[in-house]
């Protein structure tokens, strides 16, 4: 939000400069980002006084201009359309004069030395107009400097205002949190004086959806004619960022800027019946935005209506019908307070954001409706010599009072750590605009002001009270610790984890926790265990995640976006189940572990690319459930059950012989359908406390004896699988079997069908002595013998 310090100090009196104000503003919660001077941009640039304007002797859209610039005559060369007749004065950067990053230099156009440059808005950097010079008023004085005769000393304050200080966004709530501050009073802003006239036409307003719209406000100006806004409004409304289009639309962004309150203006003779009602919209019902979008609406929608259908989507865009064009000669000013939730629901289904939805989202005062209607109607009548007709129409009034809050002095003392004063917490309390009545116990019951819908709970007063007092001046208290053993906890845990995963070379990321039913359904979740939200952000992102894979996969596409050859991700967090049959209460959330493996892995110096396979994924359980979980672990196929993988690869994921997840690649239909990275590895694992064993790291002491290694391949029946054979040849082998591995799995040509070959390699090794052969070839041979016997294989040779 960008606040010009001038026009603050025309709403309070402010004792400092404009860094000091921009501190102050920061130590109490509005951060001020950056401070930038208003024409720091403009050296040496002046006023000129037209002296003689001759036509160019080689260039007919061109003119000679000599002028004054209060040092002696100089000759420009200027091609603009309307160069001031002699006597007149205009903006004028001679030579050496530094328009932003460019210098002015003397320069020869058309065989004509030019001694600098005649200025437009555009060229100075202080509007939008490049159309023509900048004419300035006859009574300047030539060679003054433009900041004077321009007056540009100002300030611009970027300022961070958060979603809860809506009163932030608008200059008055600036001053009355400055007036909080330095304890001075705010002025108002005043409109115009204005003399009302008796209506000619009374136009009919009705509110037909008071829950959407709590509060209507109109008032009719009539005899208006459409113009540029003076100099000052521009200038002011371009030091803002905002663009000025016109004297009557400049009214509403002025409010909009001083008040926080966004205004609409209606032509009104384009409103059919002369009649406005505010209602839900009828669905399939469409309109044309002021952007010249045709939208349609659901029912959910509050639209503004006339007599025949919608001229404005409440809160967020007028209507292309009824806006405001060179024509335009009445108008009717609308100024309402709208239900922030319906706001942002319709502004993010159309996919549609103003400054105006940006305000209401957030929440506007609905007590200070009258007033800023009252200021826009008095301001668009001096600019469009227009007249005020009739008594402004107030539908819905400022409803019932909120709450009183309790507010008791012990527990802002307690809470803040120091004792404040009775007359301090008054004072704060009056100068934020609260109203005050004493209860039981030396307590306060506090009626928040309008502008300020953030303060309905105790805390939020301790809060305010503390902020304002200032957060530098609290004591320093050490906190009060007590010793105790120490024991690993749940972030610990992760913590752990993640370091396992980053040692395998993996990299982690955090992802939103929002999705949508297709995307989870494509994973196995049913639309009754989706946990939705009510306010989501748009319609891809209405529900809680169930698995974590969608955001990782996410990653993937967009580093194969990048170009890059393969991505090795994984993410720690939480996953949002529903409870099992509507019960009531906050849904299940479960600690997952989520990783994929996509696209080639760069091996060695050389940078030998291979595809991530199912191995790979192995590898990375292992890592975790050996380094972390310290749990056995065991893949086992079924296809049947994770669906959204690959059937030859598709498995569940047991730990300590307990169901805990899956793994497997990617079926190439779920890729397809999610459009992300055919062959990704995935995997997901619930993790459970009990899943992570409380027992201490153990060590063990490097090996000193050499290991003795054999291979083992056979022909097994295609439902064995790798881990049940690792398992028995474990069983089987004697003490000094230090390490079983599969290396290979053949199928094809020499294996029947139904069968496969797997490969394993064994190692031997003794913690004391050396082994002798023989003693490695007998436990071998039992080994072997022991997994023929078990599983009726075939030993190829």
């Amino acid at each position: 939000m960008k606040i010009s310090l001038a026009w603050l100090r025309e709403l309070i009196d402010l004792p400092e400069p404009a860094a000091e104000v921009a501190e102050r503003l920061t130590m109490t919660g509005f951060e001020v980002e950056a401070v930038h001077r208003a024409g720091a941009h403009l050296e040496g640039a002046v006023a000129g006084e037209v002296l003689e304007v001759r036509p160019h002797p080689g260039r007919p859209d061109m003119h000679v201009v000599v002028v004054a610039d209060g040092v002696g005559r100089r000759e420009v060369v200027c091609g603009a359309p309307n160069i001031p007749a002699p006597g007149g004065k205009t903006a004028y950067a001679p030579p050496g004069a530094k328009l932003g990053d460019v210098a002015v230099e003397a320069r020869r156009l058309g065989g004509v030395e030019s001694l600098g440059v005649l200025c437009s808005e555009t060229d100075l950097g202080i509007g939008a107009d490049a159309s023509g010079l900048l004419v300035l008023p006859p009574a300047t004085r030539p060679g003054a400097s433009l900041h004077e005769v321009l007056c540009l000393h100002d300030h611009v304050l970027d300022v961070n205002v958060t979603p809860n200080r809506p009163d932030g966004l608008g200059h008055l709530g600036i001053a009355r949190e400055l007036g909080t501050i330095y304890r001075r009073p705010v002025c108002l802003p005043q409109a115009p004086p204005f003399q009302r006239t008796a209506r000619e036409v009374d136009p009919y307003v009705r509110v037909d959806d008071p829950a959407g719209c709590p509060r209507y406000g109109a008032q009719v100006v009539r005899g208006l004619a459409v113009a540029p806004s003076p100099w000052a409004v521009r200038y002011r409304l371009h030091l803002l960022g905002v663009r000025a289009v016109s004297n009557l639309v400049d009214v509403t962004n002025l409010v909009l800027l001083l008040f926080s309150q966004p205004l609409h203006a209606f032509d009104l003779a384009k409103l059919r019946g002369g009649t406005i009602v505010v209602r839900r919209a009828r669905d399939g019902e469409t309109m044309f935005t002021l952007d010249g979008l045709e939208r349609r609406f659901v029912p959910d929608d509050v639209l503004i209506c006339d007599g025949e259908g919608p001229v404005a989507v409440a809160g967020v865009m007028g209507g292309l019908s009824s806006e405001i064009r060179d024509d335009t000669t009445d108008v009717l000013i609308e100024c309402a307070h709208f239900d922030p939730p319906s706001i942002r629901r319709t502004s993010r289904r159309l996919g549609l954001s103003s400054e105006s939805s940006y305000r209401f989202e957030r929440g506007t005062d609905r007590s200070g409706v009258p007033r800023a209607l009252a200021y826009a109607a008095g301001l668009m009548a001096e600019l469009g010599r227009g007249r005020v007709c009739g008594e402004a129409i107030d539908a819905g009034g400022t409803g019932p009072d909120p709450a009183p809050v309790r507010l008791r002095p012990a527990r802002v003392a307690r809470i803040v750590g120091r004792e404040f004063p009775s007359d301090e917490i008054r004072g704060t309390l009056e100068r934020l605009g609260c109203r005050l009545a004493p209860a039981s116990n030396g307590a306060l019951d506090v009626v928040a002001p309008g502008w300020r819908p953030d303060l309905t709970r105790e805390i939020d007063l301790v809060e305010e009270i503390a902020r304002i007092g200032g957060y530098d001046a609290l004591p320093g208290t050490p906190p009060t610790v007590t010793a105790g053993p120490r024991t690993q906890g749940n972030w610990e845990k992760l913590a752990t984890l993640r370091r396992v995963l980053v040692a395998r070379g993996l990299a982690e990321t955090v992802n939103h926790v929002f999705a949508d039913l297709p995307t989870l359904q494509a994973f196995g979740a049913t639309e009754d265990q989706c946990v939705p939200l009510k306010n989501p952000l748009d319609a891809g992102r209405a529900l809680l995640r169930t698995t974590l894979l969608p955001g990782l996969l996410g990653d993937a596409r967009l580093a194969f976006a990048h170009r890059l050859p393969g991505a090795a991700l994984f993410e720690l967090g939480k996953t949002f189940h529903r409870r099992p049959g509507g019960t009531p209460g906050l849904p299940h959330e479960t600690w997952r572990l989520g990783i994929v493996l996509a696209g080639k892995r760069i091996e060695g110096l050389a940078g030998n690319a291979a595809d991530w396979d199912l191995y790979d994924l192995a590898a990375m359980l292992a890592a975790a459930a050996d380094g972390a979980l310290r749990r056995p672990w065991a893949l086992r196929p079924a296809p049947d059950r994770v669906r959204w993988c690959h059937p030859r690869s598709a498995c569940l994921v047991e730990i300590d012989g307990a169901e805990a997840g899956f793994a497997g690649e990617l079926h190439p239909a779920t890729a397809d359908r999610l459009d992300v990275p055919r062959g990704a590895q995935v995997l997901e694992l619930e993790l459970t406390p009990e899943r992570f064993r409380p027992e201490p790291d153990k060590v063990r002491e490097l090996p000193r004896f050499p290991a003795v290694r054999r291979d083992l391949a056979a022909v097994f029946d295609e439902t064995v699988t790798a881990g049940d054979v690792v398992a028995d040849a474990r069983r089987l082998g004697p003490t000094f079997l230090d390490e079983v591995s599969v290396f290979d799995v053949y199928r094809g040509e020499g294996i029947p069908a139904g069968r496969k070959s797997m490969a394993f390699a064994l190692v031997y090794r003794h913690p004391e002595r050396t082994l002798t052969e023989a003693e490695v070839e007998t436990a071998h041979a039992g080994v072997v013998d022991g997994l023929v016997s078990r599983f009726g294989v075939t030993i190829r040779k």
